[in-house]
Order: C-alpha cells, then structure tokens, then sequence
C-alpha cells in the first residue's frame, strides 16, 4: 500500500509535521554505479550523486563516481538526568510538540515546550542535568523557532483577545543571566479569527525583530495564507500581502519555508496541492504573489526545512514519495538560482525501508549546516538519529540512540550543539520526554542526555 500524505507528512514537525525524501525528473542521479560494460566488463564503484559511476565501454567496467565522506561514530554517553515532571499538574501532564532546544554561549541549554497554553522555558546544566531556572509565558501555540547568534529566537500565538490571537517573537538570551525579551510582531491582524496558525519566519536583521514571516490560519473551514515582513523596531502592523488562494485540504497551504532577499524579492515554499510543495516567488511590493510552481513532476516532495545563510546560500531539505521511492534530498543552493529551482538540483541522503525510520515526532531541520532527524517512531519504543550534511552527504545514522524501558516516548524532542555536528563531529544535547503509566493518569518526564559524534576513518 502507497504510504499516504498523511503519513508522509508526520515525519516533519515544528507547529505541526512532517517530512520524507526525492528522486523527481528523469535526470536524477542517483548513488551510483558503473554501468556493466559489454561481454566480460565489470562494474564500477559507487559514488555519491550526482557524481554516481559511468558505464565502460568494450571489455572495460564503468568507473566508480566521487566515494562519500566516511560516517560520523556517535554514541550517547553519560546517565540521562530528569529535569522535571508533570505529575503533580493540575490540568494538562503532557508537554506539547514542538519543543526546541539551544546552547546559549556554549554552555547552559535552554529548552522551550508548551504545556496546555503556558510555555516553559527550562534553562539547564547539561553536564550536571541540574535545572538552572524556569520562565513561564502565556501562550496559545509555539509556532516556529530560529537562532539568531547565541540566542534562541520563538515565534509564538498568544491566547484569544477579543477574536484575535496576537503574535509576538521571544528571544531567550543568557548573556547577562537568564531572560526573556518580548518582541510585538502583530496584534492578531495577520490572521484574523483564527484559533491556531502555523507559520516559518526567518531572520533579516540587524534588529532581532526584521523578520520576514509566513503563516496560516484557518477560516470557517477553510485555510488562507499570508506573508509579512515585520522591520525591526516598528510599532505598527507589518507590510503583508495576503495570498488569493483559497486551501481546502488538511495540509494544502501549509507553510514550509521563506527565503528573502535584499531587494525584495521572496521565495515562498507552500503544501500546494497533489506534488506537495510548490514555490511561489514575488516582490513585497506586488498586489498578488503569482502562481505556485510545482518542485517536482511525479510523486510528492515536501520541503522539512530551509535555512537562510548571510553568505547568500540557502540549505534546503526535502522529502520525496512515490509509489515505489521514498527518499531523503538535501543540499546548499545560491538564492540567486531559486527561480528555476527543481528538487531534483539537490542529493539523494539517504533512501529509508519505510517511514519507521524516521522521527514521526521530534526535531527535523537545519542545525547549522547539520540536516537533523532527531525523535521518536511512531512505536514511540525508541529514539533515533540521522545526520546530513549540506552537500548531502549521509553523516550518522544511529537507530536505536535510546531505547524505552517500562515506558513510552512522548510526542515532543529537541537536540542541539554549538558545534558543527556533520562536518567534524563533537557533543551534542539531545532533549526529550518520556510517558509514564497510562492513560488517564499518565504524565511526562523532561530528561535531557549527551551524544559524542567522532569522524570515522
């Protein structure tokens, strides 16, 4: 049976999904192998793609493409220490997906979790497991986390005033001890009536608050989508531009990822009908935003994230599904090069068994130049690990990281590092939460443990 979208969609995450892997057009190279030569010729080694082996000719075999980089070692190491719990609460005992996680100066881990309509924010020791200090905010949904320098950026809802649900960027910072600045992006106008949006944002800059966002929210059945550029330091309302598109589908409209260059022109990545994500590309000062173009010509990609880097690249990763592939694609592209942008420009990682390889709840993005898989299985038995790098290579596969014991677990996870995990390995501080005893008296545990990642030989 054809793995459906819904599936498909499961293994993203953030304020809501999903994710997979690519092979599109015709020209998709994939790890390849020498083509046999005819008679007694033999075949060539594989290589990474594109740079797969080219077939011989005559007696000779084809030769092997560019080997990939060896994988990284990782391995956790230390005993998992509790941070806290949920037993004693009064209402919700579980912690919300999704949850984030940065290490503020190369030292304390802050993590950042939804229970009911309070966010936590935990600050942490991860080398002594002690929690340091909790900060509390009101909130409806976490919608979307960046890092901006040292610091941990969250693009949240607020609960309902009045129909409007008002929406600010928090930016935790421990540079002079632990805290919390509030940043007032729209008072709900941006998505009016809406009891839940989903959304992306990147970092312009320089103020921590010039953002460029994309969001959705859900009108009477329906879903509409629209775009803003919040400038740093202003009071008011941001620019925006509202698509005309009216989504029906459960997932159609989803926002996945914005791109924005510095004259204005914005690359837009949309769940916008039967092959998944499409791109749209305007100017902030058109009336529309144009047509969406479709990534792919069979099956489905869906973009699981794309990461905006000041040298003017962008690390972009997808999912792909058909009826007989499943696939894992990533690379760096030039934003210059955006608008002829077709999924299959980028490498086959990793091509999985089926979609309990991956995370269906958890952490799924660029960590730096790291494409990061970090989570739980839909068995939730387990936790797994899968590392990329930005030229798409397949850095560390680690199934199972950890194994439940007399428990299941939870619906929310997070890893972070301040070191460059896919290129040259180092520590890493994965976060999750495991539930305890059973339904309706369960409740989540908040334990965070230690990963070493090595490079192989």
């Amino acid at each position: 049976m054809r793995p459906s979208r819904l599936l498909l969609l499961s293994l993203l995450s953030c304020s809501s999904i999903n994710c997979s892997i690519l092979n599109a057009y015709d020209d998709v190279i994939t790890t390849g192998n020498g083509g046999e030569a005819a008679g007694a010729g033999g075949s060539g080694t594989g290589g990474t793609p594109p740079a797969g082996g080219q077939g011989g000719t005559g007696a000779e075999g084809g030769q092997g493409g560019e080997p990939a980089p060896p994988l990284l070692t990782c391995e956790a190491f230390g005993t998992p220490a509790t941070l806290t719990d949920l037993e004693a609460e009064a209402n919700s005992r579980h912690f919300d997906p999704p949850m984030f996680a940065h290490q503020l100066n190369g030292e304390n881990v802050v993590i950042v979790t939804r229970v009911g309509q309070e966010l936590r924010g935990y600050l942490t020791n991860p080398e002594t497991g002690v929690l340091v200090q909790t900060v509390t905010q009101p909130v409806n949904q976490l919608i979307a986390s960046r890092t901006i320098g040292n610091k941990l950026a969250v693009l949240v809802q607020r609960p309902n005033i009045g129909g409007f649900s008002p929406i600010d960027l928090l930016v935790f910072d421990g540079d002079q001890g632990f805290h919390v600045d509030e940043f007032p992006i729209s008072d709900g106008s941006l998505t009016p009536n809406s009891g839940y949006s989903r959304g992306v944002f990147t970092h312009i800059g320089p103020d921590f608050d010039d953002i460029a966002l994309l969001l959705r929210y859900d009108v009477a059945g329906s879903r509409r989508v629209v775009y803003a550029h919040h400038t740093g330091g202003s009071a008011g309302e941001p620019d925006s531009l509202l698509f005309p598109d009216i989504f029906t589908g459960q997932e159609d409209g989803s926002p996945r990822g914005v791109i924005r260059r510095d004259n204005g022109t914005v690359h837009v990545f949309l769940d916008g009908g039967a092959t998944g994500t499409q791109r749209w590309t305007f100017q902030e000062t058109d009336a529309t935003p144009g047509n969406g173009v479709k990534l792919t010509e069979t099956g489905q990609v869906i973009l699981i994230d794309a990461l905006q880097k000041p040298d003017g690249t962008a690390n972009l990763g997808f999912g792909y599904i058909n009826d007989a592939d499943l696939m894992l694609l990533a690379g760096n592209v030039s934003i210059n090069d955006l608008n002829g942008f077709v999924a299959a420009d980028l490498k086959e990682v990793f091509s999985p068994n089926s979609l309990n390889d991956f995370p269906s709840d958890g952490d799924l993005r660029w960590l730096q130049d790291s494409l990061l898989f970090f989570g739980s299985p839909d068995a939730k038995n387990r936790l797994v690990l899968l590392l990329a790098d930005e030229d798409g290579h397949l850095k560390a596969q680690i199934d199972p990281l950890y194994t439940a014991e007399g428990f299941k677990y939870g619906d929310a996870a997070a890893l972070t590092s301040d070191q460059p995990l896919a290129d040259l390995g180092g520590t890493a501080y994965p976060v999750w939460t495991e539930r305890i005893g059973t339904a309706p008296n369960d409740y989540d545990k908040l334990v965070i443990g230690a990963i070493g990642c090595e490079p192989g030989e």
